[in-house]
């Protein structure tokens, strides 16, 4: 079973009767905390340590599963539009207090059940350790010298570690793409890019480039931090130096935080709080280790506050970054992007359209048949079973897409489904792979590249 039905399974059995137990009785059933980001980066890795501790504590075994997508949309709006019972949480991350400034998603933070601040996270600045810069400054310079040359990742396109990057250039007299953003579903496979020479400089927080830093005894380090966006230096990593200390006026945070669907009953968002500040205070171990340890272990902040403290981050977050993102300078990033709630809209208006299409058909040819006699009328029933039929393997096409995109990729998995529904349509084999071929590249460049819409790239990055 592959990454993505095995999604889909845990977040189905999440959402099953189980959790219409009564609010004393919860937990009763297994929880589900949804990840916004890929695996490997530091949300996940948050996620999956927050897991650790609430399963201690509740008795519950609680799973992580990494819905991803859509630059954060698909995560947080899965969250959001689970049911409510307490059975599935969302890692939220700071792109919450973006997502609906770029017109990518009507949510806001105001749609969630708001539980506990986890951890804040300043964005650093890395190259490759054999790269030819070996300041911030002299990145800079670069960038100055030969601007749109370099290419960087870290996340989606406008996402925070594109913020990060793009406004410490625009603090420093430059366009916001004086370097080139290539959009990524998180750290961890920026990071994978970036020692394979597929981007120049990646964004992201120091932990989540820990491995790539460190290095280990199969595999020298690969990375080296330039500076960290913070006025302290991060824990651990003292000797990465701060921007300010840098002469660089720019600084800038992610944060991550555990929410529940809106409408969560009281009792259960109560209990939930409760045993978050039972971790958060030390008083749960995993291990011999308390949740605040394990994290200063893995070099993350264990900056956390109360449901109220998150708030009242979230609405301060909210206000600056819209500021932000709505500035000239800014907006300029979002330029060519494609406003990614609208293809929903858009795949609905072509099935009624085809659907439309196929009723039309079938009422000529009764027609046709009734004027034309028995035999006509058999052809016509003929053609129209052919049709729904076709249309039919169309929508397992469909289906299929959601189910593999994820794992295998835009590229490989649409021109697999083409190639198949090409032969099933009696296309020659050469013709179909031939546009297949033409086709979806064209299709991905397009909208990869020029309209900056996030797509899934799977293991081999296309």
């Amino acid at each position: 079973m592959n990454g993505a039905a095995r999604t889909l399974l845990v977040l189905a059995l999440a959402s099953l009767p189980w959790g219409c137990a009564s609010d004393d009785a919860w937990p009763s059933s297994p929880i589900t905390i949804v990840c916004p980001w890929s695996a490997g980066g530091g949300t996940d890795q948050v996620s999956r340590q927050i897991a650790l501790y609430l399963e201690e504590d509740l008795g519950v075994p609680v799973a992580v599963v990494n819905a991803v997508g859509g630059a954060g949309v698909t995560g947080h709006a899965t969250g959001a539009r689970a049911r409510p019972d307490g059975t599935t949480l969302l890692m939220a991350t700071v792109e919450l207090n973006m997502l609906h400034w770029r017109d990518l998603t009507r949510l806001t933070w105001e749609d969630y059940a708001h539980l506990a601040l986890l951890n804040r996270d300043a964005a650093a600045i890395f190259v490759r350790s054999d790269s030819p810069w070996s300041t911030a400054a002299e990145l800079l310079d670069a960038a100055r010298t030969t601007p749109g040359r370099l290419r960087a990742s870290g996340t989606s396109t406008g996402g925070i570690w594109h913020l990060a990057l793009a406004g410490w250039l625009v603090s420093e007299g430059l366009p916001p793409d004086a370097i080139r953003w290539i959009s990524s579903a998180g750290a961890g496979p920026s990071l994978n890019e970036l020692a394979s020479r597929g981007v120049d400089v990646v964004c992201a927080s120091v932990p989540e480039a820990r491995s790539f830093l460190e290095g280990s005894k199969d595999r020298p380090a690969v990375a080296r931090a330039l500076g960290v966006m913070s006025e302290r230096p991060v824990r651990g990593y003292e000797s990465i130096p701060t921007f300010p200390s840098l002469g660089f006026d720019w600084t800038l945070e992610g944060w991550r935080g555990l929410v529940a669907p809106k409408g969560t009953p009281e009792p259960i968002v109560a209990k939930l709080r409760a045993s978050l500040e039972r971790i958060l205070l030390g008083e749960v171990k995993a291990g011999d280790r308390t949740f605040v340890e394990a994290m200063r272990a893995q070099t993350f902040d264990a900056s956390w506050g109360r449901a109220d403290e998150f708030r009242t981050l979230l609405a301060a977050t909210d206000e600056k970054l819209g500021r932000l993102l709505t500035s000239p300078d800014f907006v300029a990033l979002d330029d060519k992007s494609f406003p990614l709630h609208a293809f929903p809209g858009a795949i609905a208006l072509l099935l009624a359209l085809a659907i439309g299409l196929t009723a039309i058909e079938r009422a000529r040819a009764r027609r046709s048949a009734t004027s034309e006699g028995e035999g006509s009328r058999r052809a016509a029933s003929g053609i129209e079973r052919r049709g729904l039929i076709h249309f039919g393997e169309v929508i397992v096409g469909v289906v299929l897409w959601i189910a593999l995109a994820e794992t295998l990729g835009f590229t490989i998995t649409p021109s697999l489904l083409l190639v198949a529904l090409f032969l099933r349509f009696s296309v020659r084999p050469v013709l179909a792979i031939a546009i297949s071929g033409i086709l979806v590249p064209l299709v991905f460049f397009v909208f990869a590249n020029e309209l900056g819409v996030s797509l899934p790239r799977g293991p081999w990055g296309w």
